[in-house]
């Protein structure tokens, strides 16, 4: 990704990794652990460009109805 905006430029890219499970029955999502790293170059205007590298894991259980 790249984008520029007034007084800030961006550069960067995200990738995902994990698994998902999904009910053969219901076709519905029942849980999923996944983790992404964002990589990115950011430059606000009269600095000097910075590179961020984000690690994030995301975990997602399903809901048991009342």
């Amino acid at each position: 990704m790249e984008t520029s905006v007034p007084g800030m430029d961006l550069k960067g890219r995200s990738h995902y990794w994990g698994y998902i499970w999904i009910s053969l029955e219901t076709r519905l999502m029942e849980h999923a652990e996944m983790t992404e790293n964002v990589v990115m170059n950011i430059q606000f205007e009269g600095q000097q460009a910075q590179w961020f590298d984000t690690l994030r894991e995301i975990r997602v259980d399903k809901l048991e109805s009342r």
